[in-house]
């Protein structure tokens, strides 16, 4: 699941499902209330709630905004970035894909940060030791 404000923040992971109850509860606990949320019609993100200002784009029927303002551009760009880094440098998608988004979800949230600001946070966010007892696989 993912959610992006417009010229903001990425919030990415994986979740269990994509049923209603758990897309519902992944928004709930990432958006405050009274902002807008724009969606595709997926059944999932039917209904968010009466605080929620709710717009979808129905892509099946080759609307990809809606009166000018509500367009789910922001989010799908950010899923072919991780399309194009999974095709071009994992190769496909393993057990590994919950560090695949994290990544990419770093580096997009870091994306107007100069090189020099990049490299220090990656050295301060690498305090943690990955030791032979922490299987990765």
């Amino acid at each position: 699941m993912s959610l992006v404000e417009r010229d903001g923040v990425l919030r990415a992971g994986t979740i269990e499902n994509v049923k209603g109850e758990t897309l519902q509860h992944g928004v709930r606990s990432h958006v405050p209330p009274g902002p807008s949320l724009t969606t595709n019609e997926a059944p999932g993100y039917r209904g968010p709630g009466g605080d929620c200002h709710h717009h979808t784009v129905n892509h099946s029927a080759s609307e990809y905004f809606r009166h000018y303002h509500a367009h789910a551009d922001s989010i799908e760009s950010v899923w072919a970035l991780l399309k194009r880094r999974i095709i071009g440098i994992h190769r496909w998608v393993s057990s590994h894909l919950f560090r695949y988004v994290d990544e990419m979800s770093w580096r997009y949230n870091r994306r107007d940060t100069g090189v020099g600001a990049r490299v220090n946070a990656l050295i301060v966010g690498a305090d943690d030791r990955l030791t032979d007892k922490v299987p990765i696989a």
